[in-house]
This record gives C-alpha cells, structure tokens and sequence, in this order.
C-alpha cells in the first residue's frame, strides 16, 4: 500500500469523518471505495429541496495525499462519468462560484481544491480555514460542500 492511500484511510476512520458519516452528511461509496485509488468517489447530503438530489457524488483525486490538497468533481456515480454540466448544484452566489463549470469543468472554484489554488495564492489571507495544507484531511472539503448543500443558496432548480 502507498503511504498516501495508508493516510487517507487513517483520516476517514477519525472522529470528524465518522461523525459526518453517522450523522448522513458523507460517506465513501461503498463502489467502487478504494479500489480506484488515487480517485475516491464520496456522496455528500443536500438539503430535501424539492426537484433536487438528496445527495450528490464527487470524485476526489488524491494522489499525494495530504501534502498535495485533493481535487474534487461532480459525479454520475450511476454512469461512472463527470456529472453533465447541467446537473451540478446551483443557486446563490456562494454556490454558483464554487460549482461553475464555465471557469473549469475539471474542478470546483475553492481553497482547498489543488486547480482552483493555483493563481489564487491569496486565498490563504483570506479563507485561511478553507486553504488545505500538509495538516488538513478530506473533512475540510466535505464540511465546505455539505456547507453549501444545505444552505439558503442551494436550489439547483
């Protein structure tokens, strides 16, 4: 085993992440869950909106893990392909900058995702608790977009 898969494992059976499990917010997809590594595929709960997913996927890359943040997209999990770009979330400002296919449909726009980092070195002044270093672990990433999923903003209607 690589030792960047031997971490990421050790940090989804930690308190944050289990508790995010217990509590419906995330968990790995049971298929294919690590079988694809350095690409893990997570589901994390959205609010019931009405004509809305309960839950979207998102397909990590993790290679290098923790030292290099992850890089995260929107996922069919029923096609085994990149969500259509049609199906991302949507919504308020907040949500439509960091789900926005038109700046990078390969990405998300945040500070812990490694593509949107770069050339955006002063996010880590500004979000300093969402700018992902050789400490943070994948519940920085889950707690933003389970965050956005479950605010006033989302609506992807």
């Amino acid at each position: 085993m690589s030792l960047d898969l031997d971490l990421f494992k050790e940090h989804v059976k930690s308190a944050d992440f289990q508790i995010g499990v217990d509590s419906g917010r995330w968990d790995i997809d049971s298929e294919p869950g690590f079988s694809e590594w350095p690409h893990v595929v997570i589901w994390v709960q959205a609010t019931g909106k009405p004509q809305c997913p309960n839950r979207y996927h998102f397909r990590f890359l993790v290679d290098g893990y923790s030292q290099k943040a992850p890089n995260a997209l929107p996922w069919d999990n029923e096609n085994d392909k990149p969500l259509a770009l049609e199906e991302w979330p949507n919504g308020g400002v907040r949500v439509n900058s960091v789900f926005n296919p038109s700046w990078k449909p390969n990405a998300l726009y945040c500070p812990c995702d490694r593509v949107a980092m770069v050339g955006h070195e002063t996010w880590k002044e500004r979000h300093p608790d969402l700018w992902w270093n050789s400490e943070s672990t994948i519940t920085l990433y889950l707690d933003l977009l389970h965050q956005l999923l479950n605010s006033n903003e989302y609506a992807n209607s």
